[in-house]
């Protein structure tokens, strides 16, 4: 007869701590529900003795707002399980000593990765936060840029709690991106343009169109020397995408082997992908594919030859003996030849939207904050600019420059 009454009691004390937990966090349904998924024996704690406390001593000791410890439980629920006085108040103030965090660094810090509260960090705090030694000495503004993909690295080995980390993925649709838009009626217009109204049809014009392209092989041959440049930076720029691109290219919408489209369909062939394409911005050398791993990430293989053939392209360029003259030349082929017509063309798009697949690259290298919330700072967006304001030259040499990727496991 006790028994019944006693469960009844138990669900009854339950519902009310569920309905008080989501009252103070201001939680939706369903949030409450991850939370108790997450963390089931949260409805078994006193609201008023244990939670509400700990919660209030939390709040204030990292000066959070509502929706800020809202976060924090809903991540990391099992901060509540502590005592605040007892262990997650040390707690704070380890990292915050170890890490010579600033009170603003602390807080962004326990918001990117709560789960160095919780009760799973206990045996292993100091030895984890022992593995960021190379960041000690850095300013509250570096640390704070610290990703929280970096942060994962560096405080755990493989997996918490039996749960695999694995780097993430972005989960905003790509068409919600306005620049994708953008690339994606580009390339539409662009094929549109090239079959319908590009100048230069019919069979004596494609005969011409091959000869001009024979010629666009040979830099010491008589071809227009501006058209030979434009020609050759067009096989320069593929090879540049591909190295940005390959990284990020497992289980992606379409197939990365699309890419290698470019070199003979230049942004029409790369811009499906880049379009469509979910961002990666963390990722291991580990995780690579083969074709990525010992070629794009190559300086010897990739990187050193973009950078030479650039530079030899530039030399090309501002050695033209007659600047005139090939000016005039290029201005009538490109009016009447659909090679040059197009190939022209190409070349701009492929300048211009560089920059996009080139943050989240860096992203990955650690040139540019990981996170949506933290802004790049003015060194890292005049690196950004000084590598895409020179078309052709600029990106061949980010592939040059550009950090190794982390080893991984």
């Amino acid at each position: 007869m006790t028994e019944e009454p006693t469960q009844f009691k138990m669900s009854y004390e339950r519902s009310i701590t569920s309905g008080l937990v989501k009252r103070r966090l201001n939680m939706t349904d369903p949030e409450l529900l991850r939370v108790v998924m997450d963390w089931p024996s949260i409805l078994t704690y006193k609201f008023d003795t244990q939670l509400e406390p700990r919660m209030e001593a939390l709040q204030q000791r990292l000066s959070l707002s509502d929706d800020e410890l809202k976060s924090i439980v809903l991540k990391a629920p099992t901060v509540l399980k502590c005592e605040h006085e007892a262990v997650v108040g040390p707690r704070i103030s380890t990292i915050q000593s170890q890490l010579q965090l600033g009170p603003s660094a602390l807080t962004l810090f326990i918001l990117r990765w709560p789960m160095v509260l919780s009760p799973e960090y206990e045996s292993k705090l100091e030895e984890k936060l022992g593995a960021m030694e190379p960041h000690f000495g850095m300013t509250n503004e570096d640390l704070i840029r610290l990703s929280e993909e970096q942060l994962n690295r560096s405080l755990t080995n493989t997996t918490l709690g039996g749960v695999p980390q694995t780097c993430p993925v972005s989960t905003t649709p790509a068409w919600k991106k306005p620049v994708r838009y953008v690339m994606g009626l580009t390339w539409v217009g662009a094929i549109a343009y090239a079959v319908a109204a590009a100048p230069g049809s019919g069979a004596e014009s494609l005969a011409h169109d091959l000869e001009l392209a024979k010629l666009a092989f040979n830099p010491l041959g008589d071809g227009n020397p501006l058209f030979y440049c434009v020609f050759s930076a067009l096989g320069i720029l593929p090879s540049v995408y591909m190295a940005l691109l390959l990284p990020g290219a497992n289980k992606q919408p379409i197939p990365a082997a699309t890419l290698f489209s470019g070199f003979a369909l230049g942004y029409g062939g790369v811009a499906p992908y880049m379009a469509t394409r979910r961002e990666r911005p963390a990722l291991t050398q580990a995780e690579l594919g083969p074709v990525a791993k010992h070629w794009y990430e190559s300086k010897i293989k990739c990187a050193a030859p973009l950078g030479a053939m650039s530079l030899a392209l530039a030399y090309k360029l501002f050695t033209i003996a007659d600047v005139a003259a090939a000016s005039s030349e290029f201005g009538e082929l490109f009016m009447s030849s659909k090679l040059v017509h197009v190939s022209t063309l190409d070349l701009i798009p492929l300048s211009l939207f560089f920059y996009e697949p080139a943050i989240e690259d860096m992203k990955r290298r650690g040139w540019w904050p990981q996170s949506e919330d933290v802004p790049p700072t003015a060194a890292e967006r005049t690196r950004l600019l000084s590598f895409c304001a020179l078309p052709v030259l600029g990106p061949a040499f980010y592939v040059l420059l550009r950090p190794r990727l982390p080893p991984g496991e």
